[in-house]
């Protein structure tokens, strides 16, 4: 927006188009805060973060974050190890207890 008459400046809405028609598009919608630095505005929408130039609306650029098969069974065994530890330090918290 225009920051002394409040007026729309430019937008921008990640789309997939459904056909070539650039005007026939489903828009995804933006589920984060935008961060601005040095007249770069930065968004993400479905797994994608977007690098906008502020003055220009283009596309600075594009960066898909995907969850591979393999770095979910990595989290999942991160949580499972941490979980582990918990357990662990918790029987012990209460050994100790017992014994004093």
């Amino acid at each position: 927006m225009n920051k002394t008459n409040g007026d729309l400046a430019w937008n921008f809405a990640p789309e997939f188009s459904l056909t070539d028609d650039p005007n026939n598009y489903l828009a995804t919608p933006i589920l984060s805060n935008p961060i601005v630095d040095n007249s770069v505005v930065y968004i993400s929408s479905k797994g994608n973060m977007y690098a906008l130039d502020a003055q220009t609306d283009e596309i600075v650029s594009v960066v898909s974050i995907k969850l591979t098969d393999d770095g979910f069974f990595t989290f999942l065994l991160c949580i499972l190890l941490a979980l582990l530890g918990i357990t662990l330090l918790l029987r012990t918290y209460i050994k100790i207890k017992r014994t004093k």
